[in-house]
């Protein structure tokens, strides 16, 4: 892709990330290479504390199909 990511596309990767879309699904959905995708993600693991952890509990959230309300309160 070369040169600066728009903040737009690393939201959209972010968001894939975090919803536990595997690296090469994000880069096809987005229209980037998978490089990208990585550098993107590892930006936001330097930059966002505890990212890893929202990673975690979204997916599990995600893959067990549990409604988010139940976490709210």
């Amino acid at each position: 892709m070369g040169g600066k990511i728009p903040v737009k596309m690393k939201q959209k990767v972010l968001r894939f990330w975090l919803l536990g879309v595997a690296r090469k699904k994000i880069a096809e959905k987005v229209g980037i290479g998978e490089g990208t995708v990585t550098s993107i993600v590892q930006e936001a693991k330097e930059n966002i504390p505890d990212v890893d952890l929202l990673h975690e509990v979204a997916t599990r959230i995600t893959r067990n199909n549990w409604d988010i309300n139940i976490f709210s309160s």
